[in-house]
């Protein structure tokens, strides 16, 4: 009876070793497997306990020690885009076609229709809505910017439609909201939405620019998560502090790019607000950037910022150990400058040709439809 029991555990174990071998295969480092397994590292789970001063133990060189890690980093974040994908909601799984959407039901309503998924969503057709709105529906969205757009382009211009007297101002005005309501779209995006977008895309997403640091430097990541998982003060080599000096300076770009992005809802929530009553047709847009919007940004803006804190911290520790880094002085110095020649560059052509200005705009506006 007992080996009946057994067996499928025994099977599970040489199926996670086998998994380890073809890993560290991968990795060219597959005669590094018995050193592993004599320091108890049978699976790929276990990888993620080893530190930098453990590399002699298991007799890795620094560079292979670097290429393990950008492996192990690249694997954890496919580990969590898995599990994000099993755990999707059932809003998405009752949507079952291109030509049908999913609505949630007001609460007073939720419970008096039958709905087929119990939560009071129900779908209907949109094949209406997308001849009426032909010119703001993408019919083959090709990026991500028309998949965003046609996730409420359909919603946004029939409610808009009750305040304009004519097809093409409606679809004037839905087109220049749009691209405010696809970069707030683009900036929230995160794994595993994001796992199929170019660099381009990525790096219009908070979370994506935070994916893109993390894959230029594994090994940093590794530690400073190592770190405050296990609450230690290690205080990391030489070589390692001038990456972690060069990781937080990008760090902080990223939470500067997040905090900006925040005010910028803001602003877009006063101007369609000025006196604290909506302006007539912006409700809908109001409630967009409110309850969909801001609170979605505050949330990812208080994470990045407690990142860069952790990651700081562990800067300033090493600092005092291997003194300042030029390293982040350089990053610094390169960010402030880029600033101001953006500041320049607007300058230019606030007090420029209006000719010139126009088509930048215009431009523009065809990137981001």
């Amino acid at each position: 009876m007992s080996g009946i029991v057994d067996l499928p555990v025994e099977l599970e174990v040489e199926g996670k070793e086998n998994q380890l071998k073809a890993f560290l295969k991968k990795l060219s480092l597959e005669d590094k497997f018995k050193n592993f397994q004599s320091n108890g590292l049978s699976q790929i789970e276990h990888l993620q306990d080893i530190h930098e001063k453990d590399i002699d133990m298991l007799g890795l060189t620094v560079l292979e020690w670097r290429r393990l890690q950008r492996e192990i980093t690249t694997w954890r974040s496919e580990e969590e885009s898995a599990k994000i994908g099993n755990a999707k909601t059932s809003v998405a799984a009752f949507k079952t076609s291109s030509a049908s959407t999913v609505i949630s039901l007001p609460n007073s309503l939720s419970n008096f229709f039958g709905t087929r998924d119990g939560q009071g969503n129900i779908v209907v057709s949109i094949e209406s809505l997308k001849r009426k709105y032909k010119a703001l529906w993408y019919e083959n969205p090709v990026n991500p910017t028309q998949v965003f757009s046609n996730s409420f382009i359909l919603q946004m211009a029939e409610q808009r439609m009750q305040f304009e007297k004519t097809l093409r101002s409606c679809e004037l005005w839905c087109r220049k909201q749009r691209s405010t309501r696809i970069s707030f779209l683009l900036a929230l995006a995160k794994t595993p939405v994001i796992s199929t977008w170019n660099q381009y895309y990525k790096s219009q997403s908070i979370m994506g620019k935070c994916e893109i640091l993390e894959r230029q430097h594994p090994a940093v990541t590794s530690f400073l998560e190592n770190r405050v998982r296990e609450e230690s003060s290690n205080v990391p080599s030489k070589a390692m502090y001038e990456n972690i000096c060069q990781y937080v300076a990008k760090l902080e770009e990223v939470s500067t790019f997040s905090t900006n992005t925040l005010q910028k809802c803001d602003t877009k929530m006063a101007k369609c607000s000025p006196a604290g009553v909506p302006k007539k047709g912006y409700k809908d847009e109001l409630d967009f950037l409110s309850k969909n919007i801001r609170p979605q940004l505050i949330e990812i803006d208080t994470s990045i910022k407690e990142k860069a804190q952790q990651a700081r911290e562990c800067m300033d520790a090493a600092r005092e150990k291997h003194g300042y880094s030029v390293a982040y002085k350089s990053a610094k110095r390169k960010r402030k400058s880029g600033k101001s020649s953006m500041s320049a560059h607007a300058s230019q052509a606030k007090d420029g040709d209006y000719k010139t200005t126009t088509l930048i705009n215009e431009i523009s506006d065809s990137d981001s439809e």
